[in-house]
């Protein structure tokens, strides 16, 4: 679930992130999490077992280890949207699980039963202490390891990514991201009456060093995944499209590039894109 927009209604989200940009000038409004567990792997009928990690600064982060009912055929680092927590999140990617797939999912800092409180750039060392803990396990299991990113975590993913090398990583796949954090806010601003007209003053006040675009020119050599709906309201497709664009402009080869449709990061909803994903796990275990 991407930005805050999930959150709020329409009349109220705007308003709410003209007072958090004012009063913080940082990141922060980007990051809606929630602390309440709706429900845990096992009601699903998903084997786990919960993980902590520390974070490079001492935050105690807590995650999911999600365990397939067969041999494992690898292990994919999930990274979830900007609200609730991975108790909410865990139906987009539980069918990984019973494709025969371990996965972590990663509460970020102030979601569920992580500490802290979220924000950029301390979340990245949430990420850090992720990819961490998966190039661990794929070496001790022997295992391939995966990232995937769906929303902010996509985003997130592309910017972290692209300044850290991931020794057995390969392959990454991003759901939705965006490629600017003042292009969207600007965006969002800009739909509702009272907060358009100071749209350009406010998103100058967002905290852009982080955005995805600006990273891109260092990708490593990774093959990459990247979905996007032609009908998400959340993220309209252009902002993808514009991260992409980046992307082609450095003339990284392993880029694939799928736009599909429906609601935001329903992209799972599909047969299809799941076995495009299945597909694209297949041919980088193989090479």
């Amino acid at each position: 679930m991407a930005l805050l927009i999930t959150v709020f209604k329409p009349l109220r989200w705007p308003i709410l992130l003209m007072l958090a940009i004012t009063l913080t000038a940082c990141s922060r409004p980007f990051f809606y999490p929630d602390q309440h567990i709706r429900l845990t792997p096992d009601k699903i009928g998903i084997n786990y077992h919960d993980i902590n990690l520390r974070a490079k600064d001492g935050t105690q982060l807590h995650a999911w280890h999600l365990l397939p009912k067969t041999p494992a055929k690898g292990i994919v680092l999930v990274l979830h949207g900007n609200a609730e927590n991975i108790s909410t999140h865990i139906h987009s990617v539980a069918w990984l699980s019973e494709a025969g797939y371990e996965l972590l999912l990663l509460d970020y800092r102030g979601y569920g039963r992580s500490q802290g409180r979220p924000s950029l750039p301390d979340i990245l060392q949430d990420l850090d202490a992720g990819a961490h803990w998966l190039n661990l396990r794929s070496q001790s299991q022997q295992l391939p390891a995966y990232w995937l990113g769906q929303s902010i975590g996509a985003s997130l993913s592309a910017y972290y990514l692209s300044h850290n090398k991931i020794e057995r990583l390969k392959g990454v796949i991003l759901d939705a991201p965006f490629a600017n954090y003042r292009h969207i806010g600007r965006e969002k601003l800009s739909e509702f009456w009272l907060t358009r007209p100071l749209q350009h003053p406010l998103s100058w006040i967002i905290d852009n060093r982080f955005s995805p675009d600006k990273a891109v020119s260092e990708w490593p050599d990774l093959p990459l995944l990247i979905y996007s709906s032609s009908t998400d309201q959340i993220i309209p497709n252009h902002h993808t499209e514009q991260l992409i664009s980046q992307f082609q402009s450095n003339t990284r080869e392993n880029i694939e590039y799928v736009k599909t449709r429906g609601p935001h990061i329903s992209t799972y909803n599909y047969l299809v894109n799941r076995q495009k994903t299945l597909d694209f796990f297949e041919r980088q275990k193989k090479k």
